[in-house]
Order: C-alpha cells, then sequence, then structure tokens
C-alpha cells in the first residue's frame, strides 16, 4: 500500500471513530447519573455544540493515530530500539494517551502563543508524575522520559507524538469542518500575537488553516520519517473536506516565535 492510499485510508478510519464522540451511553442515564440523552446518534456537530470535547476524547484520538501509523507505517515512523519490546510500545501509546493528564490541575490552555500555555509545563509534569507513582518502574521510566521527550520536542518518538496531537487537532477541525461547522480564529475575544501571525500567512481565519499552519511551522525540522506521513494524513484530510489542498502548503512558514525574533 503506497503512503498516500494509507493516509486516505487512516482518514477514513479516523472519521469513524470519531464520531463515536456524538454517541451517548445509555447504561449511566437509565441508572439516574444524567440527564435524558438522545436514543440515537446526534449530528456530530450538534453533539459537539451542546457537550463540547474533553480531554479524555483528544487523547483518545493521538492514541488511536498512534497505533494507526504503528500499523501502517511500523519502525519507519516511531523508533522502538528493540522492535518487539511490549514496554517500549506501551510506553509510546500511554503518552499519548495520557499526554494532557495534568490539565486537570489548571484546564485546557490552548497553544496560541499565550504566556499561560508556557508557564503549564511544570504543573502538567508534577501531576504526570503523581500518575507514575502508582506504575513499577520498569513501565513508569521510560514512560516519563517519553512524556519529557515529548513536552520538551526531544527525540525522535517525543517528535512523532507531538506530531500527531497537533495533527488529531487539526482533523478534529477538519471532521466538523466536513459537518457543516467551521472554527474561525476571528470568533476570539481576543486573538493572539501568533493567531495574527498565521492568519496573515495563511490569508484566512478558519481556525484549519491557522492551526495546520502551525503545526506545519514547528515540525519543519522533524524528520522526513515523522513528517511525510503526517503531512500525508493532513493532504488528504483537506482534500476530501475541501475538494483543494490549503492555498499555502507548499511556502516554508517559520514558527511566530522565530519571527518575533
Amino acid at each position: 500500500m503506497n503512503s498516500f492510499s494509507n493516509s486516505a485510508g487512516i482518514w477514513k478510519a479516523y472519521q469513524l471513530f470519531a464520531t463515536t464522540s456524538a454517541v451517548r451511553r445509555k447504561g449511566v442515564e437509565l441508572v439516574g447519573m444524567t440527564a435524558p440523552t438522545p436514543d440515537g446518534v446526534p449530528e456530530p456537530q450538534d453533539a459537539l455544540y451542546f457537550r463540547g470535547e474533553s480531554d479524555l476524547e483528544h487523547q483518545a484520538k493521538v492514541a488511536w493515530l498512534v497505533a494507526a501509523f504503528v500499523g501502517c507505517y511500523g519502525n519507519n515512523f516511531f523508533q522502538l530500539y528493540e522492535p518487539n519490546s511490549s514496554i517500549e510500545l506501551w510506553s509510546v501509546m500511554m503518552t499519548a494517551l495520557c499526554h494532557d493528564v495534568g490539565e486537570v490541575a489548571m484546564g485546557d490552555v490552548p497553544d496560541d502563543g499565550s504566556e499561560e500555555h508556557s508557564a503549564k509545563l511544570e504543573k502538567e509534569r508534577a501531576v504526570f508524575g503523581d500518575m507514575l507513582r502508582f506504575l513499577p518502574a520498569d513501565y513508569s521510566i521510560p514512560l516519563q522520559l517519553d512524556y519529557w521527550f515529548f513536552q520538551d520536542l526531544d527525540g525522535h518518538n517525543g517528535r512523532a507524538i507531538y506530531a500527531l496531537d497537533k495533527l488529531e487537532a487539526i482533523l478534529t477541525l477538519l471532521y466538523y469542518e466536513k459537518h457543516g461547522c467551521t472554527g474561525r480564529i476571528s470568533s476570539k475575544l481576543e486573538p493572539t500575537e501568533a493567531d495574527k501571525y498565521y492568519m496573515r500567512v495563511t490569508r484566512s481565519d478558519t481556525a484549519a488553516d491557522c492551526w495546520a499552519a502551525h503545526m506545519c511551522a514547528h515540525i519543519r525540522k522533524f524528520p522526513e520519517s515523522i513528517k511525510c506521513p503526517v503531512l500525508g494524513l493532513l493532504d488528504a484530510a483537506v482534500l476530501d473536506v475541501r475538494g483543494v489542498p490549503f492555498s499555502w502548503r507548499k511556502r516554508d512558514i517559520l514558527p511566530f516565535e522565530r519571527m518575533r525574533r
């Protein structure tokens, strides 16, 4: 299977998995724990509007992408020093599945160039460390290292997970755009300077364009073995949703942080 077929296939499967976020579990309603929920499956955009998106859903979808990329690209995407090592693979999966667990302490802070986002890393590490205390050392040590690498954009696997984390957020935007719900940076009460920069370079205020440009700028120096499949999936998704590529995609966009220097 060639790279484009992989990308198109992953995108189709991702959409099926993402749609489960609109399905309400009826058991908790029947035992009196929730308000009445729809018997069928609401339109995804309606479910999103009334319920929002949780960190748990995002983390689950990032972990799903990790599993999909392991299945399609194997050791060409992640670098597992012992390809059959269950601990290494478990650590990568757990990092993806739990990478936002620290946000239980302060809530989600968007990666939009705000000072609050930079300041939250140490708090997140502390909460992540609390979770590690309950795991055996053989598992907690590699998981801690992978998580630190992810936060610091260091090491091959840390960068690979970072790229999938950013990619998943964009795929979510494109998924809902396909269902008639488009996010726009101009809807923010106070767009950051980084927001304004990415709107300028993309000549668009759609969140999908701006977040995708942000990702492309930050992974531009990553190994080709990471960039190619990640950008391949991005291109396949936007082509399916819009029928045309991002107009800016072939340009070399610098990160906002570098432009400020």
